[in-house]
């Protein structure tokens, strides 16, 4: 209501409404009438001309058929006058006909009909012309010709008519739609006229409507022109970079407070100033060239210049960043000057130049890494740590440089950063030379203002030195616990040696057949029981050697430790160990692994002056999910927990954080080099697993170690079966004994010679290479001693391959690591040592490994 109260109360509103009604009403009448007019005449001309086609169609079938009868009539009188009615009757028909063609246009619809009615009637004057040249002569029955004419006449005629009919009932109904199109269109007419006056009425009321409403539009969107204004003034007045229009004569129209803060000139006294007075004075005229090419040029798009001085109102310079653009229209095109202040930038840029240079004094390699991994910085150390100068690696990916060989754990590592934010660990990676270091790596995360990770700061440090170093200090505890070791084991090696050399000197002198064969016994099982306590400390002495690491079961670790522990403990200590059943393996080092339950063994022991129980177990154990055990941060998995534990005095609290630390002791002076623990913590820390103290003062401690176990379950069914004795006999076939220790090549000759064997002595490696050149082909085995003067073993085995002997060598020491490790081509191992039994099964099973060598070559030639 409220529109319509304005509206009224406005007369020249209305004024424009009346005019509006007016002149569309007379418009739309007078088009009406005119379209309408034409629409009658236009459907009055098309029904004449249908009609006209009509009665040319009917005239056209009716000279045909007078032309039919007259030719009929002239066959069957011979009367000239109805010849010449025929003549007559046929022209007229060929000349309505070609009216028709000419006048005749028929719509799509009736076009086949009409083709059909022309054809046939073309056809059939046709017939008659050519008719109308015969002649009547005699019997009509004789002439042929005018037989057939006659007898087709009717038939032809008959088509014709319904052609003809066909076409006029087409055009018939054609003249009923236009006539009942017409009656519609004056109904429509009528219609068209009062709706046309009722539409016009409303749509003047309506305009008027709708030119009160844009007004008041118009009216809002000024308003809004107006705030809108006034908030781009704000935008303008807050921006951060200095704003600042020009005239076509560079003077300064306007500029907005950052221009005015930068500048130290507000707009009034700025305004009307040339422009270039805000420039130092040796790069003003440079300036104003380019603020004027810059307005004639028709080029819309900005002009950037990245790096320039302005001048402040007090004379001082700055640097600065200025963007140029085009604005208003007509008269009143202005440049404007978008200008940025650079001098925190630079600052800020110093400052990181200066932090750059601090981090390249610093001897550890820094490294900072985008989110996808990229190189973006590369310090000195880095470049000392690795050989790679920072513009090799930079925009490089460590898979790239570094690290080609360990990508599993770098992404390891990589996941572990994105997940928790922080990963410290070591990695072995390369140099540019080639060399293969390990690297301690502590990364961190960075984010950026928004909280998001963009970057990751990496601290790498050589440790390849340290490693060495603790290995050294890890053989040196090996040493040590060597020692201790010894004193338990010299003791039992004396009460070994003591019955057999009283049972030698026994068997010295004649005895009866049960007290020698006793002897005897008592003998081998002495000298067993020595040679078990020895291969048990040669097994733990061997250590410290860098060796590829496998799959170990503990079960094997915790018994030879027991055997350990057997000398060593006092009688006041009970040695207690449970390992649970099917028990996960391990993947490690398992002299390091014994190394650590012995360094543990012996400082409880040390717990225990006046005895005790010290106890050892194994059991499975799952973390659900990544739990940090004394300093270590595990990841959730399966694991094997082994315990330590005594009943000794305790750990006090106060130096409990302390007893992992190097150097670190609470035994007197000279009792104690406090590196213990700390190479028992580096042993699990290598091996991916964590050692902590439980301990309360007084109630004794426990060591707990986890390491990370393998799925597969050693069961006690698959563990290994010792197998049954046997002493095979040989059947003539020559064995080469090499040993420099007479005794033994006299026994080893004495034993196998029992045995069906043939046996040659050589007592080095030059006589054993002389004998098997000389006897090559005889000879089916060598036993051969490896630590041997003149040449020994492995010498002795490279000679004989060298010269083309492919004789099976049996290798035999006391040193089972040196054998092992430096007799390359030897068929098999016999450690020193050894039984008669051990001796002939080590010999049969060479000898059937060699005849199966023998008939699969022989196969497969």
């Amino acid at each position: 209501m409220k529109p319509l109260t304005k509206l009224a109360q406005n007369s020249a509103a209305w004024l424009v409404v009346l005019i509006s009604i007016t002149l569309v009403s007379v418009v739309w009448l007078g088009f009406a009438t005119l379209r309408n007019t034409d629409k009658f005449q236009a459907s009055e001309h098309e029904l004449a001309q249908k009609l006209g086609e009509v009665r040319l169609i009917e005239s056209t079938v009716a000279a045909y058929l007078d032309a039919e009868s007259g030719l009929r009539g002239f066959f069957l009188t011979d009367e000239q006058s109805l010849l010449d009615e025929f003549k007559s009757a046929l022209e007229h028909t060929e000349v309505l006909l070609q009216k028709l063609r000419n006048d005749y246009k028929p719509p799509t619809e009736n076009a086949e009909i009409y083709r059909q009615f022309d054809q046939v009637l073309d056809d059939r004057l046709g017939i008659l012309q050519g008719a109308g040249k015969l002649s009547h002569h005699g019997n009509l029955a004789r002439d042929t010709p005018q037989v057939d004419f006659l007898k087709q006449a009717g038939a032809a005629k008959l088509r014709v008519r319904e052609h003809a009919a066909r076409l006029v009932a087409k055009l018939d109904d054609d003249l009923s739609h236009l006539r009942s199109a017409s009656r519609e269109r004056a109904e429509w007419t009528k219609l068209e006229i009062v709706w046309g006056h009722i539409l016009a009425s409303g749509l003047l009321a309506i305009a008027g409507a709708t030119i009160y409403i844009d007004r008041r539009k118009r009216s809002l969107v000024e308003q809004d022109l107006v705030a809108t204004s006034q908030r781009l003034a704000g935008i303008i007045a807050s921006a951060s970079s200095a704003i600042i229009s020009i005239d076509a004569q560079q003077r300064i129209v306007l500029m907005n407070s950052t221009a005015e803060k930068m500048f130290g000139c507000t707009l009034e006294r700025a305004q009307g100033r040339d422009i270039g007075e805000f420039f130092p004075t040796e790069s003003r005229q440079r300036h104003r060239e380019l603020f004027n090419a810059f307005a004639k040029s028709t080029d819309s798009q900005n002009r950037v210049i990245n790096e320039l001085l302005g001048l402040r109102e007090n004379g001082a310079e700055f640097p600065a960043a200025m963007s140029i653009s085009k604005s208003g229209s007509g008269d009143q095109r202005l440049v404007t000057l978008l200008i940025r202040d650079l001098s925190e930038q630079y600052a800020s840029q110093a400052k990181m130049r200066e932090q750059a240079a601090i981090l390249n004094q610093i001897r550890d390699a820094v490294q900072i890494r985008d989110i996808e991994d990229q190189i973006t910085y590369w310090n000195q150390g880095t470049e000392l740590v690795y050989g790679w100068s920072a513009d090799e690696a930079v925009g490089k990916y460590p898979s790239d440089l570094m690290a080609p060989q360990c990508l599993p754990e770098h992404a390891a590592a990589t996941e572990s950063l994105m997940r928790y934010g922080s990963w410290i660990g070591e990695i072995m990676q390369l140099t540019k030379d080639g060399r293969e270091i390990l690297v301690e790596q502590r990364r961190t995360l960075l984010h950026d203002a928004s909280g998001k990770a963009s970057g990751q700061l990496i601290i790498c440090l050589d440790v390849s030195e340290r490693q060495r170093q603790e290995l050294n200090e890890r053989r040196r505890q090996r040493l040590e616990s060597l020692g201790t070791l010894a004193g338990g084991i010299a003791h039992d090696l004396n009460n070994v040696l003591t019955p057999i050399t009283m049972a030698s000197t026994m068997l010295e002198l004649e005895q009866p057949a049960a007290t020698r064969e006793k002897l005897a016994k008592t003998i081998r099982a002495s000298a067993e029981r020595g040679a078990e306590m020895i291969r048990q400390l040669l097994a733990f002495a061997g250590g410290g050697k860098q060796i590829e690491r496998q799959t170990v079961c503990i079960v094997d670790i915790v018994e030879e430790v027991r055997g350990l522990l057997a000398h060593t403990l006092p009688k006041s200590i009970r040695l207690s160990i449970e390992v649970s059943p099917n028990i996960n393996p391990i993947c490690g080092d398992a002299t390091e692994l014994t190394q650590v339950l012995i360094n543990l063994a012996v400082n409880a022991r040390d717990a225990m002056p006046q005895g005790g129980e010290l106890s050892i177990s194994a059991q499975n154990r799952w973390l659900a999910k990544s739990t940090t055990i004394g300093a270590t941060l595990l990841p959730a998995g399966r694991y094997l927990e082994l315990n330590v534990s005594d009943t000794g005095e305790g750990v006090p609290s106060q130096i409990a954080e302390n007893v992992f630390d190097p150097f670190f002791t609470t035994k007197e002076q000279g009792k104690g080099t406090g590196l213990g623990l700390a190479t028992c913590l580096g042993i699990v820390h290598s091996h991916g697993g964590s050692l902590s103290l439980t301990s309360q003062e007084g109630q004794g401690a426990t060591f707990t170690i986890l390491l990370p176990a393998e799925e597969h379950v050693v069961r006690d069914s698959e563990r290994s079966k010792i197998p049954i004795p046997i002493n095979p006999r040989g059947h003539g076939e020559l064995i080469l004994v090499v040993d420099d220790e007479d005794l033994i090549a006299a026994m080893a000759r004495d034993t196998l010679e029992s045995h069906g064997y043939r046996v040659m002595i050589a007592s080095n490696g030059v006589e054993a290479v002389e004998v098997c050149v000389s006897h090559s082909p005889e000879v089916a085995v060598i036993l051969m001693d490896m630590m041997m003067p003149v040449m020994d073993g492995p010498t002795a085995i490279r000679k004989l391959r060298s010269t083309g002997i492919q004789t099976p060598v049996i290798a035999s020491s006391g040193l089972r690591s040196s054998a092992q490790t430096t007799a390359e081509g030897a068929a098999a191992f016999l450690p020193k040592p050894f039984s008669e039994q051990q001796l002939l099964q080590t010999l049969y099973e060479t000898l059937q490994s060699t005849h199966a060598s023998i008939s699969r070559l022989g196969d497969s030639r």
